[in-house]
């Protein structure tokens, strides 16, 4: 019996809408690169310090068909897959975000003393 991975593409939320539309990935790339990259965590680098977008589509996928790419300290990984070896049913869902992810945090308040209040 073969084992599956979960793992998440980082995108803008458009583009994870066309890709849960069209169940396709299609590579962006500058050079026409064969792989869609991913990462083992749905709020992982990808999402947070390298920022590749605010959406992650999730693909269940048989694992001999990824190999990795990068590894983290975390346990995190980077791992890459042939466009032609993503299967529609592949497609699992996409994780777009949410208003209040894309509010602006507030600045901190700052504690004044008492003194400075009462001006």
């Amino acid at each position: 019996m073969a084992s599956f991975l979960t793992l998440y593409h980082h995108t803008t939320t458009a583009a994870a809408k066309a890709i849960m539309r069209d169940r396709v990935m299609r590579s962006a790339a500058p050079v026409d690169l064969p792989f869609a990259f991913f990462s083992t965590h749905r709020a992982g680098r990808a999402a947070g310090p390298l920022h590749y977008g605010e959406a992650a589509v999730e693909v269940h996928l048989p694992a001999d068909l990824a190999t990795v790419d990068e590894s983290f300290r975390d346990g995190e990984q980077f791992l890459k897959v042939p466009l032609a070896d993503l299967r529609p049913s592949y497609f699992v869902r996409a994780h777009l975000p949410t208003i209040t992810d894309r509010r602006p945090t507030p600045p901190p308040t700052l504690d004044l003393p008492e003194q400075s209040r009462r001006r």
